[in-house]
């Protein structure tokens, strides 16, 4: 058992009794410290994250906004509900999706929050942050969320953020990784090339960010090679996580085909493994069942609940593939990817 670099928690399920039992859970686990890189992605699950990171070893606590919560942050502190989401949702938002959504966060004071808890964790970094052009906002306003607008078909809405407002927003966030020195774990859905132009156009801003993770890498593998030549030459560290659930899917042979392109020819060094499950789901038994719909990119059934041995065994599928893809023995993979996930962490 190695480690699982990006998994998130249910938000629909963060309050203090299942805080509890899942802290429970996890010091309950033999796994080693620093075993789960716990992401936060906005303003309802970042305390959670902070207090299982507070109080076990094995969480390294992760701080960030991800693209999908962008939208319920604004630059304004003077701006008004309807004008900020009518600005930053296209097309403007009705009514009634208006009236189930909240009043938007000012971002610059969730900013100080996450340097608080930057500051705070001395192992921690800034996850999960990104971009991302394919993603519509739920019905419900925000995943984990369980408002709905009535008479609405469907899960997403016709309501994308708008992506000058979400560049704005991950700008923010590596300037702040980049003062404090710390890692950066990014999503990045058919924006590859924004975020590559943001990174290395704007290097002399973020050039103290000692490493960035490609979360369950899904861009091309010309679009690797650029990062990993990128990162050579400035001497600075780039990873492509790979998880079972996003990149492992043997049944779409576009996927089969990136995952060995980027095993076989990305530098060994570069390599990170991740389930991007959400932790509530896989330890939290006499709880609801949480849904796919309000997991961040979980290809589970909207019923399932895993097992800790049916967790890890999602880690150990994306191990053996790499083994088998790179024709290792398990002792020369494990070497590598333990000694990169340590190297990410900037320890």
């Amino acid at each position: 058992m190695l480690y699982d670099a990006h998994c998130h928690l249910e938000i629909s399920d963060c309050n203090e009794t299942s805080g509890s039992r899942l802290l429970a859970f996890i010091d309950s686990q033999p796994i080693p410290d620093n075993f789960f890189g716990l992401m936060s992605t906005c303003q309802y699950d970042i305390d959670l994250v902070e207090f299982l990171g507070d109080h076990s070893a094995k969480v390294v606590p992760c701080f960030g906004v991800h693209p999908w919560y962008s939208h319920l942050f604004t630059f304004d502190e003077t701006v008004d509900k309807k004008m900020h989401y009518s600005a930053v949702l296209s097309p403007a938002p009705s009514d009634e999706f208006l009236s189930i959504l909240p009043p938007p966060t000012l971002f610059s004071s969730y900013l100080t929050k996450l340097e608080t808890y930057l500051v705070k964790h001395k192992v921690s970094f800034m996850g999960e942050i990104g971009l991302d052009k394919v993603f519509r906002v739920p019905w419900a306003g925000f995943f984990g969320s369980n408002a709905r607008v009535e008479g609405v078909q469907g899960r997403f809405s016709p309501y994308k953020v708008d992506f000058n407002h979400q560049r704005r927003i991950l700008q923010e966030q590596l300037r702040l990784a980049a003062s404090l020195e710390k890692p950066v774990s990014v999503h990045c859905v058919k924006a590859q090339g924004a975020l590559y132009e943001e990174i290395t156009a704007h290097q002399e801003v973020y050039n103290h960010i000692p490493s960035v993770c490609l979360h369950s890498y899904t861009g091309s593998f010309d679009q690797a090679m650029m990062w990993v030549k990128f990162f050579k030459k400035e001497r600075l560290n780039v990873y492509f996580s790979l998880s079972q659930v996003i990149n492992g899917v043997r049944e779409n042979e576009a996927k089969m085909l990136l995952f060995k392109q980027i095993v076989k020819h990305i530098p060994p060094e570069c390599l990170l493994i991740e389930t991007d499950m959400t932790l509530n789901q896989i330890s939290l038994p006499s709880a609801e069942a949480s849904s796919s719909a309000d997991s961040l990119e979980c290809n589970c059934q909207s019923d399932a609940r895993l097992s800790f041995a049916g967790y890890t065994q999602l880690l150990d599928q994306v191990f053996e593939r790499i083994c088998e893809t790179q024709n290792w023995d398990q002792s020369t993979c494990r070497g590598y990817l333990l000694d990169n996930w340590r190297a990410f962490q900037h320890q």
